[in-house]
């Protein structure tokens, strides 16, 4: 089983207790897996409204060499932008 030693280093370094690092680095690990595992419309929406959680996970893989995320910018748009006529279909 993986021991995940590298983000348990992160967290001792950031001032968690040693009693709580095994115990945050497994559920840190399965969020990164349940997250690897979502399509990526699946993992934009759940970015939307969890945003924090993406630098959480990819703190995670950065430390243990695994999967980092990315999120596309979010750039606020018209949804008619590209049709003059509103009646235009799509």
């Amino acid at each position: 089983m993986i021991k995940f030693e590298n983000f348990k280093k992160v967290l001792l370094d950031n001032g968690v207790a040693s009693s709580r690092v095994d115990l945050m680095a497994e559920a840190v690990a399965k969020i990164h897996e349940a997250l690897f595992y979502m399509d990526a419309v699946q993992r934009e929406n759940f970015f939307e409204a969890f945003g924090g959680v993406c630098e959480l996970a990819d703190d995670f893989g950065k430390a243990e060499g695994l999967n980092r995320f990315k999120r596309r910018p979010h750039i606020p748009q018209d949804p008619i932008a590209w049709h003059v006529d509103p009646n235009e279909r799509y």
